[in-house]
């Protein structure tokens, strides 16, 4: 609709974009023929309209946006104590006797483990984790972020391995 009304009003700016540099370049500059002053009008047009039929579907709908997450979310990332934390991450990783090396990377804590079905991803994720990746059969990463340095020297200490 809005490319109509441009044509009909023979409104001519823009090559690619037509943003605020092709306003100024291809129609202000290009003189009285361009027609440019037309933007101006249906921008105001145009900028409540899309404002609030935005706004009408977001609400309506309840579309999910930055900032309106859902709760359901928040909740479930429920993080145990720094205290803790190393004894949980021992013991989604199916405890002490399951985990065979313990190492690092930029982000990720790489842990090879002996029997795979004794991690507990959901235990992981309590401790602060962003994810959990099972490469193979027996190893897996914990995905921390950068603090995974001091997070794999907790566990190495707890392990008696550091």
């Amino acid at each position: 609709l809005s490319f109509m009304l441009m044509s009909m009003l023979h409104l001519m700016i823009g090559n690619v974009q037509g943003g605020a540099i092709d306003l100024v370049v291809f129609g202000i500059l290009g003189g009285e023929k361009t027609h440019w002053w037309w933007t101006l009008a249906l921008g105001a047009v145009y900028a409540p309209l899309y404002y609030y039929a935005f706004r009408f579907v977001i609400k309506r709908m309840n579309v999910e946006t930055p900032g309106r997450e859902s709760e359901e979310q928040e909740t479930t990332a429920q993080t145990v104590s720094a205290d803790d934390r190393t004894k949980t991450i021992i013991s989604g990783l199916g405890g002490e006797g399951n985990i065979e090396d313990v190492d690092c990377c930029f982000t990720r804590l790489r842990v090879r483990v002996k029997d795979m079905k004794e991690v507990v991803d959901q235990t992981l994720m309590t401790t602060g984790a962003n994810g959990v990746n099972r490469v193979s059969e027996h190893d897996v990463q914990v995905i921390y972020g950068p603090q995974v340095e001091k997070i794999a020297n907790e566990v190495k200490t707890a392990l008696g391995v550091a």
